[in-house]
């Protein structure tokens, strides 16, 4: 089998598995895992062989509905007849009757077995607290990721331009020298003399520095 049709393959399995967990579908779950499958699972114990149906399906049975399993920055290595999966992914629903939400990572290893790729390797983590409460870190959030409370990421208005461009307007320079003003790069007073800014026009920067930078950050 050629590698582009095995990445198809392996992101269909993924896709089913996802499905799977919004449907509650314990046997597709099951389906997507080697018999005898290494799972470092979120929950007890530290490790096992392979997935358990009725676990599963006693998993599956304290949601509510649903069970959404999103992803990002996943990355996707295949390698003859193994490959390697890692990312962030966020599983939500509704679970005890309260909303769940909560990102984590995950690290997979697959193997090709009788033609199908199969999940024989699954470690999924969240980091904890060194701060002596060992607390599960649950409330991280991917940086750069805002989302609303239907799970839509948020995205800022900035009127009209960036901070950078109004600032070009401003001070009637280039863009990409206004940007290293708003971020305060470093020898401004060199950069200065070298494009003929004056001081005046560092005062009008600076105020719209001050009013702009918190839309950029």
């Amino acid at each position: 089998m050629s590698l582009p049709t095995d990445r198809v393959e392996i992101e269909g399995l993924f896709q089913n598995l996802s499905r799977a967990h919004i449907d509650h579908d314990a046997d597709a779950i099951i389906e997507a895992y080697a018999p005898n499958a290494v799972i470092y699972d979120l929950a007890p114990p530290l490790g096992r062989r392979g997935m358990d149906r009725d676990s599963v399906m006693a998993w599956l049975a304290s949601w509510e509905g649903p069970i959404h399993i999103d992803s990002r920055d996943v990355k996707l290595v295949v390698d003859c007849d193994l490959a390697f999966v890692s990312g962030l992914f966020r599983m939500r629903g509704s679970q005890g009757g309260e909303d769940q939400d909560m990102w984590y990572r995950a690290t997979m290893c697959l193997r090709k077995i009788s033609g199908r790729w199969r999940i024989v390797c699954d470690h999924a983590s969240v980091p904890f607290y060194m701060d002596g409460s060992y607390r599960a870190a649950v409330d991280l959030k991917p940086c750069g990721t805002r989302r609303d409370d239907s799970g839509q990421p948020i995205t800022r208005k900035r009127g009209n331009g960036s901070a950078f461009e109004r600032a070009s307007v401003a001070l009637q320079i280039p863009a990409q020298h206004a940007f290293s003003y708003v971020f305060g790069l470093s020898h401004r007073e060199r950069h200065d003399r070298q494009r003929g800014v004056g001081v005046s026009a560092r005062r009008k920067l600076t105020a719209v520095r001050e009013k702009e930078v918190r839309y950029i950050v």
